[in-house]
């Protein structure tokens, strides 16, 4: 059990601090990029906690990499915002949705760019969403609804074709889809996907902001050619004849009314006389077919993920532009969202492609499919999180003088330290002591012997220094107040441990971090916070209650995975069971997977819970009931971490 315990905060903000990114706690449900400040923060829902799941895991990493080094590094936040300000688009549910998708492909590209290790960990992610039913499934697109199912084709196919290492995972959707869109959609769906294809283009997110409003806008054009058709009373006429009425109506749409497209695009296009008019620039509709060619229903595939135009060879469309569609293949046979034909008759679209794309964009405002991965990513995530009712402890300010007591213990632990002392000397300084007597080597002192004398030693190499950092969390509970066999309060003499240590740790410029907890918590020096200063008060915490040891350490933890130092040591002294068992575990499982020390001080009598944690994740942890034993432990412990 416990090799599957992972704790989803110290998680978060390890990932996190790896991106070089800060994480706050929230009240939602969901982690998500945000601006707190003017700051880009991950924000993490504060009752995350533990999980069993062995996928969780691997699904944090993934929301981490999207939302930090996708979103964080590449999106605007603002966006959005400030499209609708200059009157470029009125987001509705599906400009959302597709501007979403463009965005994540676009950011999912240059984070894995940036940072190569990413293509794994979004793989990993996409594969477990499908599995979970986040990216649909045949079964659900051929029952979708015309706009739910354009929504969910772009999130597949862009992310297939587009994004390194998914197109296998997403290999049988794909596949249903590239039969699927073109008997609902026809021509429409070659040419939107052209547009969206040019997002690998994409060089910000207004880039991805334009292609989506291009979209939107072919769309709508599309839409309204039934509305023409409605006005002119063209129904009860054949098949033919709307087709043909439809095609007229689209050619003097194109005459009389200016190219919001070309406007958008830098101008209007020119076009030859016999070369029909699209709705963008850069979407070329293509020569009608021949209707009685007789061709087959299977359509070639192109390089892009359009479709090929029969007698040219494939990524060579008509024309030579980059950006313009290749000419799809014959699609007589192929039944339409009505029950028509999508047969190429004549130039621009068919009936049923008008009648497909008048249900997109009459549904625009509907029910989309979910888009977001990091969103979908983090319910899952919400979903195996369990808090078991723990709440973060709360913060407190109180504060009381050290007894007579701790400052005796303080001194005794001090002295104690002369072996430390030597050793941080040796890491961190570098001066001639000879430690001869006569011309002979005096043995009694050759283990002290700095490594910079140059009359003892043949040879000199300069050391990395030190790069150790150390925390304290100590037990304040009222069972605190208990006496030690030599008479001394458990709380007295662990709050002279801590000072006597910091002592110690701050003449050798070793940072460390006290902290202090009960039911709430509370901090006695930051890392930050000038020791000298805080001697000088003389104070500790005056905080009583139950022992929550494990949300302690979570927060410990959290503090100590984003430090830079190569070796980590928590030195964490209580007296008691905790009543967050199930937490505890998941740091102490969480702790060895980054490589941080947990010694554990049972002060005063021996704590099974403690016991067999240590035993089991391979951490030390020792019974003292004197307060002169406190030092040397303490002491020993620190001197394996440096």
């Amino acid at each position: 059990m416990e090799n599957l315990m992972r704790n989803l905060m110290i998680l978060a903000k390890w990932l996190a601090g790896r991106a070089d990114i800060d994480v706050c706690e929230s009240n939602g449900d969901t982690a998500c990029i945000a601006l707190i400040n003017g700051r880009r923060m991950i924000q993490i829902p504060s009752h995350w906690s533990y999980t069993n799941d062995p996928e969780a895991a691997e699904l944090l990493e993934g929301v981490i990499d999207h939302e930090a080094l996708g979103h964080g590094r590449f999106t605007d936040l603002q966006g959005r915002a400030k499209a609708e300000d200059e009157g470029l688009i009125t987001f509705n549910s599906l400009s959302s949705a597709i501007q979403n998708i463009l965005e994540d492909v676009y950011i999912e590209n240059k984070a894995i760019e940036t940072y190569p290790g990413v293509k794994a960990n979004l793989k990993r992610t996409v594969e477990i969403l499908v599995g979970r039913g986040f990216f649909g499934s045949p079964v659900d697109f051929a029952k979708a609804q015309p706009a739910q199912l354009l929504t969910g084709a772009f999130l597949n196919v862009l992310r297939a074709k587009l994004v390194p290492g998914q197109d296998e995972v997403l290999k049988a959707n794909v596949h249903a889809l590239e039969r699927l869109m073109p008997q609902a959609f026809g021509r429409l769906w070659d040419d939107v996907l052209a547009i969206a294809m040019e997002v690998k283009n994409s060089r910000c997110t207004a880039d991805n902001i334009a292609l989506t409003v291009r979209i939107m806008k072919l769309i709508e054009s599309v839409s309204n050619d039934a509305a023409n058709d409605q006005q002119k009373g063209a129904g009860g006429t054949s098949d033919s004849n709307e087709v043909q009425d439809s095609h007229q109506g689209q050619a003097q749409a194109d005459e009389d009314r200016p190219s919001e497209e070309g406007a958008a695009d830098g101008g209007v296009p020119k076009h030859d006389e016999d070369e029909p008019t699209g709705e963008s620039s850069d979407v070329y509709l293509g020569e009608p077919a021949d209707s009685g060619s007789g061709s087959s229903n299977e359509q070639a595939s192109g390089k892009d993920g359009g479709l090929k135009e029969p007698g040219r060879p494939e990524g060579q469309g008509q024309g030579g532009s980059g950006n313009e569609l290749a000419q799809p293949s014959q699609q007589s046979g192929l039944s339409g969202t009505h029950g028509g034909h999508f047969g190429a008759l004549s130039e621009g679209y068919t009936q049923d492609e008008i009648d497909a794309a008048r249900c997109v964009f009459e549904d625009r405002n509907g029910v989309m499919p979910q888009t977001e991965i990091g969103d979908a990513a983090s319910q899952e995530v919400e979903r195996v999180a369990q808090s078991g009712g723990y709440q973060p402890l709360p913060e407190v300010a109180f504060k009381t003088g050290l007894s007579p007591e701790a400052v005796r213990v303080s001194v005794m632990v001090k002295s104690a330290a002369d072996e430390l002392q030597d050793a941080l000397r040796t890491e961190t300084r570098c001066e001639k002591s000879t430690k001869l007597v006569g011309k002979s080597i005096n043995s009694r002192v050759l283990s002290r012997v700095r490594l910079g004398n140059a009359r003892i030693f043949r040879q000199k190499n300069e050391g990395l220094g030190l790069s150790t950092a150390v925390q304290f969390v100590v037990d304040m509970s009222g069972s605190m107040q208990d006496r030690l066999h030599d008479g001394i309060a458990r709380l007295d003499a662990a709050v002279g441990l801590v000072y006597g240590m910091g002592d110690v740790l701050d003449e050798y410029e070793v940072p460390f971090q006290i902290n202090a907890y009960s039911e709430v918590y509370a901090s006695l020096k930051s890392f930050s916070e000038d020791w000298t200063q805080v001697r000088k008060r003389r104070e500790r915490p005056r905080i009583c209650g139950g022992t929550v040891t494990g949300m302690a350490v979570q927060r410990a933890l959290c503090d100590m995975v984003v430090r830079q130092e190569e070796r980590k040591l928590l030195v964490v002294i209580t007296d008691g069971d905790t009543a967050d068992l199930p937490v505890l575990m998941s740091c102490y499982a969480e702790a060895r997977e980054m490589g941080i020390e947990i010694a554990s001080v049972m002060i005063g009598p021996r704590i099974g819970s403690i016991d067999a944690l240590a035993s089991a994740f391979g951490f030390k942890a020792t019974s003292i009931n004197v307060s002169s034993g406190l030092g040397r432990f303490a002491v020993d412990r620190v001197l394996e971490a440096i």
